[in-house]
């Protein structure tokens, strides 16, 4: 289709259909095809058309179209007539154009609404409605942007906007709160660089310490009114629920302080969660969720979240929040972004290789797989990062300096890591990585080679349908399971200990395997005929946790019994040995020893269809474990480790061995009892995954699931035996020392005088 202008000639549709490229040109349906017109829109250019009788299109408006833009239509008193256009004008307005269209030539209203478009990316779609029918000007719109939220906006600016972005979080983490006195305190003290701290003599330093502990006086007042009033108000407070249903996208920086604490229980944390559009989220759980910081990256698929530094003295914590996307020639690319975990801010090095080392990081390959490993960089204590190519399975450094480059020379020798496919893959590789000559001598930083070690290829017919995940967070409290008659089975702890579900379509079979990813070798494997498979709608979900495996699947076709049909859990439990006392003779674990775990194996009926599956952690793992499967129904339930145990005797009347170990009787179900929903009464939808954070306290650990919701809560599983209950009268403890106060300072005058006047006796 030629032109000397934009649009020169009325075109008939069928000329258009016939000869327009798409990607040049494009008929843009805004609902006014009902009055037999439509718009037609070019790269920076758009016109209003309307359909004669006789088939030909004849340009009605230019529409004078600028940047990225999106278009909508309303109805009038005699049908859709109103037309709206809502565009990018530079990076911190939004323009909005309205037209009425029953008018020649046609009306046209100009508004500009404050908006930056770094937080959100470009408008996707747009919907408006008229109030008024006689009026334009009552115009309401409905606006989407890449990112994920969503605002309504009328003539005066926006009225409410929502971020839903966090309906499609691909990954999260926790991240403990600085501590304050020790943040404020290094601060002050050790903020100056390494030079000055060698050249400041003990004398000034001992003066800068009092100078700091004279400061924190101020916050006295503050601190002792906080735990009056907390005290006092606990009493008559009634424990609520509360839930917030959705949160806005505008973020208010002035309510947010300059640095955040955690409190004194370690409950205070944030959620910082990666979504699909994206956006990188931080969630405050100390004022119910309230979105502290949001960064959006355009362009970018967000595929994970990894917390490198954690809240330490001095150093504020980092997260690196890692994503794919596309160079100019369509490459694929990865991107690394460091971001000030607090702030949301880019985090940048003060050393001499920031211009090295910048906030982001595009790599020229897609990755395969990217893993924290277990050294830091040395100079700002940060974890260093695994990133493999995908192509060239090479291992490169992130951040990539000749000193991560040394440690990870070091480090090579007992490092393995493993790849697969994901689920959908038919096998299992491990690797380790080869320490080249220019990766030792050369100054110059170079990627990792990789030899593959071991693979497993599961039989013919067979994919992988789930993985197990383990807290990292975990901490184990014994080594093993003290038995009723003193006896202890000790527990097969290993920490490359990997479980894999599997399922055949043709056999209805789900297999499970134990995987040692080391050495590649499979440790036990159990086998299920009448699985239903993903084909059928149904999901496998497997939950690893010191020495247990549970998870879950789906019983049906006509091979099964009908007691047995419906949701199943299996839960395993592994130990050194079958014979009690027995342990294998080792300071340290290794896989390369030809030990096999012990299994106990035990499969009960759930009363609900499983759709995510998780466990609870403690800060020092003494807690008696919570297993927390949130339903098909939108029901987050925490079944406590003893329920499943399979250990539990299947005789009805337990020994006095077993009473003594407080195994209950085994039942084929679950009992189905409200009190164990953790979320009340509250559905909780589209749940994908749960995470577990342990807090200050023992007895309390933190629980978050999301998936098109979100929720968290704390939960007890063993009580709070290391906080005060609800009933206990703070009030009366508070007043039982006043008077003991009274008391002492009345009756010590008294007791003074009483012994003078003993002496004169």
């Amino acid at each position: 289709m030629a032109h000397q202008s934009l649009y020169s000639t009325a075109p008939s549709l069928q000329a258009v259909a016939s000869n327009a490229e798409p990607a040049v040109l494009i008929a843009h349906d805004t609902g006014l095809v009902r009055v037999n017109s439509f718009i037609l829109k070019r790269v920076n250019a758009a016109a209003l058309f309307k359909i004669g009788k006789d088939g030909a299109a004849s340009l009605i408006e230019d529409l004078k179209r600028k940047g990225v833009s999106a278009y909508a239509s309303a109805a009038g008193q005699s049908g859709p007539s109103i037309l709206a256009r809502v565009e990018r004008n530079g990076e911190k307005t939004l323009g909005i154009n309205i037209w009425d269209t029953t008018e020649s030539p046609m009306y046209r209203a100009m508004y500009k609404v404050d908006h930056d478009f770094s937080l959100t990316g470009n408008i996707q779609s747009v919907a408006i409605t008229i109030p008024d029918k006689n009026d334009a000007a009552t115009f309401r719109l409905f606006l989407t942007t890449a990112d994920g939220s969503v605002r309504f906006i009328a003539r005066e600016g926006v009225e409410w906007s929502r971020e839903e972005a966090l309906a499609d979080i691909v990954e999260a983490e926790f991240l403990d709160l600085p501590e304050r006195h020790l943040y404020t305190q290094d601060h002050d003290e050790l903020a100056e660089q390494p030079q000055l701290t060698e050249a400041t003599n003990p004398l000034n330093r001992y003066i800068l310490r009092w100078t700091t502990h004279l400061n924190e006086l101020q916050y006295f007042p503050a601190w002792a009114s906080a735990r009056f009033s907390s005290a006092v108000a606990s009493v008559s407070a009634a424990s609520t629920l509360v839930t917030l249903k959705a949160q806005s996208s505008l973020l208010d920086s002035s309510s947010v302080p300059a640095t955040i604490y955690r409190d004194t229980g370690g409950q205070r944390k944030f959620v910082i969660s990666a979504t699909r559009s994206g956006k990188v989220v931080a969630q405050d759980t100390g004022i119910k969720g309230k979105i502290a910081w949001a960064r959006y990256f355009d362009g970018v698929r967000l595929d994970r979240v990894i917390v490198v530094r954690a809240s330490t003295v001095k150093f504020p914590p980092v997260v690196v929040a890692i994503g794919s996307g596309t160079d100019a020639k369509g490459h694929l690319t990865t991107h690394l972004y460091r971001l000030n975990a607090l702030t949301g801010q880019d985090f940048t090095t003060d050393t001499a290789q920031a211009t090295q080392f910048p906030a982001a990081t595009v790599l020229p390959f897609a990755a395969k797989q990217v893993f924290r490993l277990p050294f830091e960089e040395p100079e700002e204590r940060n974890h260093v990062l695994a990133v493999v190519d995908e192509s060239t399975l090479q291992l490169h450094l992130y951040p990539s300096t000749a000193e991560t480059q040394r440690q990870l020379v070091a480090f090579a020798p007992n490092f393995y890591f493993s790849l697969n496919d994901g689920i959908g893959g038919g096998a299992l590789k491990g690797y380790q990585v080869l320490v080249g000559s220019e990766n030792k001598d050369s100054k110059e930083v170079k990627p990792f080679g990789t030899e593959m070690l071991w693979n497993i290829e599961f039989p013919a017919g067979e994919e992988v349908v789930a993985f197990g995940e383990k807290n990292a967070h975990e901490k184990v409290a014994s080594m093993g399971r003290v038995l009723g008659n003193r006896n202890v089975l000790y527990k097969y702890l290993n920490p490359h200990l990997l479980a894999v579900a599997t399922y055949a379509e043709a056999r209805s079979a789900l297999t499970l395997y134990l995987v040692d990813l080391v050495k590649g070798a499979i440790l036990y494997r159990a086998s299920h005929l009448n699985a239903g498979g993903p084909s059928r709608g149904h999901t496998v979900h497997i939950v690893q946790a010191e020495n247990w495996v549970v998870y879950t699947f789906w019983v049906e076709g006509d091979g099964a019994k009908d007691s047995a049909r419906g949701q199943q859990v299996v839960t395993f439990e592994l130990f050194e040995s079958g014979f009690e006392n027995e342990r294998v003779p080792s300071v340290n674990f290794s896989s390369f020893n030809n030990l096999r775990p012990y299994v106990t194996a035990q499969a009960w009926i759930f009363p609900y269809t499983v759709s995510a599956l998780g466990a609870t952690t403690t800060r020092n793992g003494i807690t008696a474990r919570d297993f927390i499967f949130v339903t098909h129904t939108g029901h987050v339930i925490g079944i406590n480790k003893r329920f499943i145990d399979p250990r539990r005797p299947i005789t009805s009347k337990p020994t006095n061995e077993e009473k003594e170990e407080m195994l209950i009787p085994y039942s084929p179900a679950i009992p189905d009892e409200r009190r164990l929903f953790y979320s009340y009464n509250l559905q909780v939808l589209g749940v994908k995954r749960i995470l577990s954070s342990p807090t200050l306290l023992e007895s309390t650990s933190l629980v978050f699931a999301y998936g098109l919701d979100t929720y968290f809560t704390p939960v007890a599983p063993s009580k709070q035996f290391d906080v005060l209950s609800e009933d206990f009268s703070k009030t009366q403890l508070l007043l039982t020392m006043a008077a003991l106060v009274i008391g002492i300072i009345v009756t010590r005058p008294m007791v003074r005088r009483k012994r003078v006047n003993r002496l004169w006796l």
